[in-house]
């Protein structure tokens, strides 16, 4: 078992720790094309994660629309950020905007 997992890629030994239920990750199959849908949570704490690329701004934007439409669950985002160890980076951010 052991020496299956170190001759994997790392994406895919990675995909085999973190379940895909806990990351809001659902696998949608059309014919032979898999797509993967994430969650709102899950987008948001991304685009956190990737703030330095993207910008403050646009990454601020999405959290107050996502707020403004209602479709957004503050718990769920806290949950997604602890999975993807993102809580210190957007404690100050939630905090100014709820």
């Amino acid at each position: 078992m052991v020496n299956d997992l170190l001759t994997l890629p790392l994406a895919q030994r990675l995909d085999g720790f973190l379940a895909d239920g806990e990351l809001q990750v659902e696998t949608l199959h059309s014919g032979s094309i898999r797509l993967k849908v994430y969650g709102v949570e899950r987008t948001l704490v991304d685009c956190f994660r990737h703030c330095r690329r993207l910008g403050m701004a646009p990454v601020l934007e999405a959290l107050k629309d996502a707020i403004n439409q209602r479709r957004l669950n503050v718990d769920e985002l806290w949950c997604q950020a602890q999975a993807q160890r993102m809580q210190r980076v957007m404690t100050l951010e939630l905090e100014a905007l709820l």
